[in-house]
């Protein structure tokens, strides 16, 4: 059984859906249909701590947790997000960055992101597409590790260097 939550944000930070509130996928896409963007600020930083208080409240052992951050912009607190997303990677939370448009920081993608390769950018929303399926198999390849091996996957990034382009994928 696979359960998602989705959490939206912009100034403030709205959960549209828990863990468990749906039971089939079907009935979760229906649901995400139904989000529309918040506007204004980008607090990535209280996002990325309500999904950690999330999958923490409702962890279960074996099972991977992954989390996906979609952002068409900056953090308004970098430091806050930076912070946020290493103590996501600390509590076992796998991470993949997705960035929308022109206005993205690479470096606070990689920031965000557990491993190089968990980074995307496309240039608009309708590119959320091109990379679904990509997007997915990353995520399952996370979960079949984890079958494997209890240990979670740890993060791959290095604060101190900067991180190499993210995959640009046109759409």
């Amino acid at each position: 059984m696979v359960r998602c939550g989705l959490v939206t944000y912009g100034y403030q930070v709205r959960v549209e859906f828990g863990l468990r509130t749906y039971s089939s996928a079907e009935s979760a896409m229906k649901a995400v249909a139904l989000v529309r963007q918040l506007l204004g600020s980008t607090r990535t930083d209280r996002a990325l701590q309500k999904m950690r208080q999330m999958m923490v409240d409702d962890k279960r052992s074996g099972v991977p947790q992954i989390g996906i951050v979609i952002t068409d912009g900056q953090s308004d607190n970098r430091t806050a997000t930076r912070v946020e997303a290493e103590a996501a990677h600390q509590a076992g939370i796998t991470m993949f960055a997705v960035g929308v448009g022109k206005h993205v920081d690479d470096k606070e993608l990689g920031s965000i992101a557990s491993q190089k390769d968990f980074r995307f950018n496309v240039e608009s929303f309708n590119g959320l597409e091109t990379i679904r399926k990509i997007l997915t198999t990353r995520a399952c390849d996370v979960e079949s590790k984890n079958d494997q091996t209890t240990e979670t996957v740890p993060p791959q990034n290095d604060q101190t260097t900067t991180p190499t382009p993210t995959q640009n994928v046109t759409g």
